[in-house]
C-alpha cells in the first residue's frame, strides 16, 4: 500500500514538474520593448518651391544608454523605423541623416521603456540649406535671426530630468523668461518651416510659440506655456491631441501638458 501511495506521489510530482517546465518553455523569453515611428524631413525640391514635409529614407535613429551602449536602426523607403530595446533602461535618442544631405541632427531626452511595451516617436528634421543666408549689395552676409537650435531645460520631479526645445529663434524677455519661435526661411516671405518642438520623457509637443518662465510664475509655479496650433503626442499609438494653449509645470512633471486655465496667457 505504501508503495502505491509513494508511486502516486511521485507521479504527481513528475506531473507538476512537467507542467511547470512546459510553462517556462512556452513563456516568451524576449521582453524587449519596441520603439517605432516615422522620420520626415522638411525639404525643398526646387529653388523657388515651398519646402514640404516628406518621409525620408536612410536616416539613422540611435538609442543610447548612460553607459554608452547604442542600438541604431535606419529608416526604410517610407521613412519608417523600428527598434527592439532591452526594457527598464534609460535611453536618449539622436536622429541623424546622411551628412551629404545636410540634415541637422535632432535629439530627444531620456525615456525608460517597459517590458513588452510599444512606444511611438515621430520625428521631423530639417536641412541646413533650408534657411538661406541673405547677402547685401556689398556681397557681405546679412545676419539672419532664424536658424535651427536646441535648448535644454531642467525639469524637477522625482530626480532631475531634461527637456529639449527645438526651435528657429529664441528671445530673452524682460520678465526673466524665454520665448521660442518656429524655424522660418527667407523664401516665400518667411513662411514657417518647423514649429517649436518640445520633447520630454514620452511627450512630443509642437506649437506656434512657447515661453519658458524660469522665475515668473503662473499660479505659483514655474511653467512652460505653449500657444497656437498645438499637437501633443504621448508616445502611444493614439492620435495626437490638439489644443490651442497648454501649460507644463516644470517642478511637477507628473501633471503633464494640461490646457491653460482662464487668465493664463503668455507673458511678453
Amino acid at each position: 500500500m505504501r508503495g502505491k501511495v509513494l508511486l502516486v506521489v511521485l507521479c504527481l510530482v513528475c506531473f507538476v514538474a512537467g507542467v511547470l517546465s512546459a510553462q517556462s518553455v512556452n513563456q516568451a523569453p524576449d521582453s524587449q520593448a519596441t520603439v517605432f515611428g516615422t522620420v520626415k524631413a522638411v525639404m525643398r525640391t526646387a529653388p523657388d518651391a515651398v519646402p514640404v514635409e516628406r518621409p525620408i529614407q536612410g536616416v539613422k535613429v540611435a538609442f543610447e544608454t548612460k553607459d554608452g551602449k547604442t542600438v541604431t536602426v535606419t529608416t526604410n523607403e517610407n521613412g519608417e523605423y523600428k527598434a527592439a530595446l532591452p526594457p527598464e533602461i534609460e535611453y536618449t535618442v539622436t536622429v541623424l541623416g546622411e551628412p551629404e544631405r545636410f540634415f541637422h541632427p535632432l535629439h530627444r531626452p531620456g525615456f525608460v521603456p517597459k517590458a513588452n511595451e510599444q512606444v511611438r516617436f515621430d520625428f521631423t528634421i530639417v536641412q541646413v540649406v533650408i534657411v538661406e543666408t541673405p547677402y547685401g549689395r556689398d556681397g557681405k552676409k546679412i545676419p539672419y535671426p532664424y536658424h535651427y537650435q536646441e535648448h535644454r531645460v531642467s525639469v524637477e520631479g522625482n530626480g532631475q530630468k531634461e527637456m529639449i526645445i527645438a526651435c528657429g529663434k529664441s528671445t530673452e524677455l524682460s520678465n526673466n523668461s524665454t520665448m521660442y519661435e518656429p524655424l522660418r526661411s527667407l523664401a516665400r516671405h518667411g513662411q514657417d518651416r518647423l514649429r517649436v518642438t518640445v520633447m520630454f520623457d514620452r511627450y512630443t509637443v509642437r506649437a506656434d510659440e512657447v515661453v519658458a518662465a524660469d522665475e515668473v510664475t503662473f499660479g505659483g509655479t514655474n511653467v512652460l506655456n505653449a500657444e497656437g496650433d498645438i499637437t501633443i503626442e504621448d508616445g502611444s499609438t493614439n492620435l495626437p491631441r490638439t489644443e490651442s494653449c497648454v501649460v507644463f509645470h516644470l517642478d511637477d512633471p507628473k501633471r503633464g501638458f494640461r490646457p491653460c486655465s482662464k487668465g493664463t496667457t503668455t507673458r511678453h
